[in-house]
């Protein structure tokens, strides 16, 4: 093939390689994997809440930044700050990677009154957001001079900037990593042309169902994170339905784990980490709230971290055999308040639009007027009520508490159906209430609302090795697809270091998973986005790509703007 033959196969250290090695598929071990310089999960929580703190010095909660991470740019330096828009750029020189955060809306108010406006039309912070991604670029390639290593750029965001930071990662085609997103997938598809890759590059973390998070339909990888219940002043309990479809108990979820892990062969990995209910104390929210200490069956307790007394000052480190940071230990471990009595069931009162239509349309049939009325009259005060706590576990730095115990502790679930709007919501949350009541374990109307509720929400326990393929972007598979069927002499002309080599090596195609069993799913996807960026390798799998058909080359390629 003329692609092993490329201007470009020599420019790397794989030319120093013995042939012998590279035909021996040499493997990553566990103790090299900080070689990688990977970026935690955890990193990117911390700079979504850094960026809070940045934009408002006096007043929002101070995040130190982790360790060896500075501030490049702000947008503001650039005055670019109009409009409620606000990023940072953040780089760590050692990996040279570089973190877009997007603030998002720090109020729970004011997120679902601007959230209806942008999803209708583009706002100006969608444009300013471009421009800041086009000014830290030049930033960047300014940086280091004469520097030939190239920086990978990925994004994060909370709340609405988790959809800024999902719709720029999509554009760009890079990573984004992004926390309790409103819904980005309707808004990115009216925004970019034929967006094929909506699902291939944001990675999205959800808490429970709740009144922000089911807004609109989500996009990318999404993981829920454990949820606590809050009970709140009226005795409604929320946030933190279990599954009626999932395996009760530690022993059911672990059988649930093993069916699905038995799907696709691989070999064993770390149990999954343990924890224990933690309660939630108020410094994250507008009040504080009693916390059921029982977590649910499904998903363990989290803490709202106290604030830092301050941002830690920017500092530069050279390369080393670790990843990018370490996550901040956690100072919150005081006891959760328990609630000592059960609270009332409390439901939403049951409402269909689609028979208040027809029946009106048709005229009287159904549902009037005054009767809608009393309904939205009876629901409102309630949905307020919801909107204002769950800031509790909305909140980034509640959202944090997660990733400071553990960056992948095993306790999350992959999303495979969620609420889309609020209607949807409305009726999760009847059902789930609807599960819990006595009256409602007959066989046959128990089903009925298990059949409800797994079309409204549905998780499974999420593999910690494999990612299904879906998820992947093309050229990550194109790269692990070649590199599995070409020979030691072909591999040996790729421009790659022995550590590349390594990680390639332990990364393979199963039965339509990305699997591995010594990087997580996380961090080999994280590898290959990084590695493709690499202009060497791009031009390679460009090349080859126009060699496979014939001139074109638009396989995986960023998607286009329709503005």
């Amino acid at each position: 093939m003329g692609l092993f033959s490329s201007k470009h196969a020599g420019s790397g250290d794989s030319k120093s390689l013995l042939l012998d090695v590279v035909a021996s598929r040499p493997r990553l071990g566990l103790h090299e994997v900080g070689f990688l310089q990977l970026t935690p999960h955890s990193v990117y929580a911390t700079l979504a809440a850094h960026v809070y703190g940045a934009a408002a010095p006096e007043t929002a909660i101070q995040v130190p930044l982790p360790d060896g991470w500075e501030v490049l740019l702000q947008c503001s330096s650039l005055h670019l700050d109009k409009e409620g828009y606000f990023a940072v750029a953040y780089v760590h020189r050692g990996s040279h990677h570089c973190i877009i955060s997007e603030r998002g809306t720090s109020e729970a108010h004011g997120l679902r009154a601007g959230v209806w406006m942008y999803f209708e039309q583009p706002t100006i912070q969608f444009f300013l957001a471009s421009q800041f991604s086009k000014a830290v670029r030049r930033e960047l390639e300014a940086l280091d001079g004469s520097c030939h290593s190239p920086w990978f750029v990925s994004y994060t965001g909370h709340s609405l900037g988790a959809v800024i930071a999902s719709y720029r990662a999509v554009e760009e085609g890079t990573l984004a990593v992004t926390f309790e997103s409103p819904g980005a997938r309707f808004f990115i598809e009216k925004m970019l042309d034929t967006p094929s890759s909506i699902d291939e590059y944001p990675i999205t973390y959800l808490r429970a169902p709740n009144p922000i998070n089911t807004l609109k339909p989500q996009c990318g990888y999404v993981i829920m994170l454990p949820t606590q219940q809050v009970l709140l002043p009226s005795g409604t309990l929320f946030l933190a339905p279990s599954n009626p479809a999932a395996a009760k108990g530690e022993d059911g979820r672990q059988a649930r784990r093993r069916e699905i892990e038995s799907k696709v062969p691989r070999k064993p990995s770390k149990a999954p980490l343990s924890s224990s209910a933690i309660g939630l104390s108020g410094n994250a929210g507008p009040a504080a709230v009693s916390v059921a200490t029982k977590a649910s069956a499904r998903s363990s307790a989290s803490q709202v971290p106290a604030a830092s007394a301050g941002t830690i000052a920017p500092a530069t480190i050279a390369a080393l055999p670790t990843s990018p940071s370490a996550p901040a230990s956690s100072s919150s471990t005081g006891p959760g308040t328990a609630v000592v009595h059960a609270p009332a069931r409390w439901r939403i009162p049951s409402f269909r639009p689609q028979e208040y239509l027809r029946g009106y349309l048709l005229g009287g049939v159904g549902m009037g007027i005054p009767e809608l009325q009393q309904y939205l009259a009876k629901v409102e005060p309630i949905i307020r009520e919801m909107l204002e706590h769950t800031q509790q576990v909305h909140s980034i730095h509640s959202l944090r508490s997660h990733f400071q115990k553990a960056d992948e502790s095993g306790e999350e679930e992959v999303v495979l159906r969620w609420p889309s709007h609020l209607l949807q919501f409305m009726e999760f949350y009847n059902t789930t209430r609807a599960l819990e009541d006595p009256e409602n374990q007959d066989a046959g109307v128990k089903e009925a609302y298990l059949g409800l509720m797994r079309q409204l929400y549905y998780t499974e326990p999420r593999r910690l090795h494999c990612i299904p393929t879906r998820y992947l972007d093309a050229k990550s598979l194109l790269v692990v697809q070649l590199w599995r069927s070409m020979d030691a002499a072909e591999r040996k002309q790729w421009p790659l270091s022995l550590m590349d080599h390594k990680a390639l090596n332990v990364i393979h195609i199963s039965n339509g998973y990305l699997c591995s069993d010594v990087l997580t799913a996380l961090q080999s996807k994280q590898y290959l986005l990084r590695f493709v960026a690499r202009p060497e390798v791009h031009a390679m799998i460009v090349q080859w790509q126009r060699e496979r058909t014939g001139g074109s080359s638009s396989t995986g390629s960023p998607q286009s703007s329709k503005l």
